[in-house]
């Protein structure tokens, strides 16, 4: 018989025993209890074998097939010896202890030939109505080998229930109640597996809306981009023909930099992996800007940082990823130290 554990392990004051009772009956209410939501609908039924007839107990969901229920002996009501007590709620933590402590205090028999079974008849604010029966295991025995089954070797025994009165009765514990607690189980933990699995593909449908919505938001700013540089490249174009004087003055300063053009291209070229490559270069005095593609431009700037050759490396525009061929375009402001000298 299971006894109250009274030891108490505390963890900063909180006594931890109470909280793992509290969670113990949250598990039960939501799972074993008679009017528990899920073992209404999902605890399989129960067909009680009679010598004469079968005829079908509500024990559960009367929905489910044939061929999954389970058979259940009643042993009669003036076989069973039964009582009703009231115990305070906060009882209900150690409830079965409590009960196994009553039901031993009014048991006729000695304990190794008694079984006993109880149920909650019902919760009051402040209390909790508890109805138990037990009878003789000899009595229970008795009527199993009346039915063709044999209590101390047959594996497949029945459910056993003490009626305590028409209409309501007890399951009385140790013969074959774990079969249907097993099929119920395993009803619970596919259930579950399917919320999850449904959880999971809804996660998977938002993250594929939201890259897609990225990807597209990339793209447009990818051609937003584009459509900026050709619209300043459109400008700067009108803009020279426009002015004459501009062109003059452009030729002049162009023809008065001395741009050290040979030593640049060779420091850039060897500086620039066979990973990089350069679609434009634009030397102007002491700066220049490269354009291209490199299958990861932000190693390139690194590399080019790292040499400690330049005053100044700017990236001017981010770094963004060519459609057709999949590597990262680039566009890199450098700045070279002192004057410039021709070659």
């Amino acid at each position: 018989m299971a006894m109250i554990d009274t030891s108490q392990f505390t963890l900063f004051g909180f006594d931890l025993t109470q909280i793992a009772a509290w969670l113990r009956l949250a598990y039960r209410q939501l799972l074993w209890d008679e009017n528990a939501y899920l073992k209404t609908n999902f605890y399989p039924e129960i067909t009680i074998i009679d010598p004469d007839s079968e005829r079908s107990v509500d024990q559960s969901n009367p929905s489910v097939t044939e061929g999954e229920r389970f058979g259940a002996v009643i042993i009669a009501a003036s076989q069973v010896l039964s009582r009703s007590l009231s115990l305070p709620a906060v009882t209900e933590l150690y409830l079965e202890d409590a009960v196994a402590l009553d039901v031993m205090s009014h048991c006729p028999f000695p304990s190794e030939d008694v079984v006993f079974g109880w149920r909650i008849a019902r919760r009051d604010s402040d209390q909790v109505i508890v109805e138990w029966g037990l009878v003789a295991k000899s009595a229970v025995q008795s009527s199993l080998r009346e039915l063709g089954f044999e209590p101390q070797h047959d594996q497949d025994l029945p459910e056993v229930w003490a009626e305590l009165e028409a209409g309501r009765s007890v399951l009385l514990s140790g013969y074959g109640e774990a079969r249907r607690r097993t099929v119920y189980t395993k009803r619970l933990q596919s259930i579950a597996l399917q919320a999850v699995a449904v959880w999971m593909l809804s996660l998977a449908m938002l993250a594929s809306v939201s890259l897609y919505a990225r990807l597209q938001n990339t793209e447009l700013e990818q051609r937003l981009a584009e459509v900026a540089a050709e619209a300043e490249g459109v400008t700067s174009v009108r803009e020279r023909l426009a002015s004459g004087r501009e062109l003059l003055n452009v030729a002049t300063i162009f023809s008065s930099e001395r741009v050290p053009v040979r030593d640049r291209l060779h420091a850039l070229a060897k500086l620039s992996p066979d990973s990089v490559y350069l679609q434009r270069l634009e030397l102007k005095g002491n700066s220049a800007a490269i354009t291209g593609l490199a299958t990861n431009a932000a190693d390139y700037l690194a590399t080019l940082a790292e040499s400690d050759q330049f005053a100044g490396l700017e990236a001017t525009s981010a770094f963004t990823r060519d459609r057709q061929t999949s590597l990262e375009r680039f566009t890199i402001d450098i700045q070279y130290d002192g004057e410039a000298t021709d070659d």
